[in-house]
């Protein structure tokens, strides 16, 4: 029995409208408990319900004297239930939920990720970071000491016409993330396991740039150069603005989260095309075009240090986990079909986050090396 039905009973008895058996539950209750004289109240807990006590004792301050007494007698009954519920369930949580060993954690998606160039060279970004200084990579091309890779504008603009158009990768593992300046001045951040494509010089008249996976992006305003971002399934065209683009393989839809500006989103497969304001968010997929006002910060939390859960499946949170802390996930059972909410940071191992989960009691997990097993 939980503390809401414990209460409701308790409160039923003391307003003298509880049937037969539920005054008998209570009075055996009272009977069991009162043979058992050595429960451990802590001092705070035994001075609040004290006081709640003498609060409702000021109540019936007109009440006859025998009514008080029977009153004080029922409210001795009622805290001392209440403290044997409530050590009952810690005890019970203890036993169901131990928490996941701080021993067998997994760390957070680190600042790393490769960078080719249009000649074919491929650079680690992670150990030019480490540096602590800023470096140069190429002739347009230095990589900032915060671990930023930064283009030089004048240098492209000066060989933008001259050059043939060359294009770099910018791309993450599974467990990485990282950060570009793009040559127009466009602010690019990659979640893990993601990759953009784009031209060294943008000297076309649309800005267009390729990504697989997820990214976040700042667009420069230029009314004459269009920026586009083209993925599998979809085309967005913007001239400055902050969006979200979720396109994984492994995610049912493609997702594009507007933060500021506008955009337009064509599909690939189709001729349909959606115009976008703040605070609205495009699904796509095969089949299906939706569009909705939502809390798009949910969309973004990744790119602000945070793990944001809004009634999302188990399946499609431990995707997320999946990539940002490069483990597999194994399912044992049939995974819950309860959804979860909650927020907690991406900056934490991965045990902190599943005991998060944990506390529901609508999930558990094991950890087997870099094996999550997720038990029902």
């Amino acid at each position: 029995m939980n503390k809401r039905r414990a209460d409701y009973l308790i409160q039923r008895y003391l307003g003298h409208t509880s049937d037969e058996s539920e005054q008998a539950l209570i009075e055996s209750w009272f009977n069991q408990t009162a043979a058992n004289t050595h429960h451990h109240i802590h001092d705070d807990d035994l001075e609040a319900v004290r006081e709640e006590v003498w609060l409702n004792l000021l109540k019936t301050r007109r009440q006859t004297a025998a009514s008080v007494r029977l009153w004080i007698s029922i409210s001795a009954a009622a805290v001392i239930l209440f403290f044997v519920l409530f050590g009952i369930v810690r005890q019970l949580s203890k036993i169901e939920q131990q928490p996941l060993p701080l021993a067998q954690n997994i760390r957070p998606a680190e600042n790393t990720a490769t960078l080719t160039l249009g000649n074919g060279e491929r650079i680690t970004l992670e150990a030019q970071e480490k540096t602590g200084v800023a470096q140069r990579i190429a002739n347009n091309l230095s990589l900032s000491a915060g671990g930023v890779i930064v283009y030089n504008s004048d240098h492209a603009q000066k060989r933008g016409k001259l050059a043939k158009t060359q294009y770099n990768t910018l791309a993450t593992p599974i467990g990485g993330h990282y950060r570009a300046v793009l040559p127009d001045g466009t602010r690019v951040w990659l979640n893990a396991s993601s990759s953009i494509r784009y031209p060294v010089v943008f000297n076309a008249r649309d800005r267009l740039v390729e990504l697989d996976g997820e990214a976040y992006f700042e667009v420069a305003k230029d009314a004459e150069h269009p920026f586009k971002v083209r993925t599998a399934l979809q085309e967005i065209s913007v001239l400055g603005t902050h969006f979200n683009v979720n396109s994984y393989r492994d995610e049912p839809y493609t997702t594009t989260s507007l933060l500021e500006g506008n955009v337009k989103v064509s599909s690939l497969r189709g001729h349909q095309v959606n115009e976008l304001k703040p605070g609205e968010q495009l699904l796509l997929s095969d089949q299906d075009i939706l569009q909705s006002t939502t809390n798009v910060q949910y969309a973004v939390a990744w790119k602000e240090g945070d793990f944001r859960f809004d009634d999302d499946s188990i399946q499609s949170i431990m995707r997320m986990l999946s990539r940002w802390y490069n483990i597999e996930v194994v399912f044992e059972g049939s995974p819950t079909k309860e959804r979860f909410s909650g927020k907690i940071s991406n900056t934490k191992n991965i045990s902190e986050v599943l005991n998060m989960l944990q506390k529901t009691k609508l999930v558990h997990f094991r950890i087997e090396g870099r094996r999550v097993v997720v038990m029902d």
